[in-house]
């Protein structure tokens, strides 16, 4: 499996996560007010266990979209990852 730099991007073409306005229902003109983007991004880090550890439940995420990773493996991985987290 190869591992992805930091700085490699991705193209999803015009695929995009709904953001929770849409979810919801609501009409928004953009999908976070100003600062919230920035909030939940260090909210979403620190649940993860710090920046690395959010990179790799990513690289993991996507080895198994794209096939090259097993669900057993997803899970136990990011298992790991979450028990090397919560023994901090």
């Amino acid at each position: 499996m190869r591992s992805r730099r930091a700085d490699e991007r991705i193209d999803y073409g015009e695929k995009r996560c709904p953001s929770v306005n849409a979810v919801a229902g609501r009409k928004s003109t953009s999908e976070f007010l100003p600062g919230h983007d920035q909030k939940l991004r260090t909210a979403l880090e620190a649940r993860a266990g710090g920046l690395l550890c959010m990179r790799s439940l990513l690289e993991a995420a996507e080895s198994y979209a794209s096939g090259d990773l097993r669900e057993q493996e997803l899970t136990q991985r990011a298992r790991a990852i979450f028990a090397a987290t919560w023994r901090k």
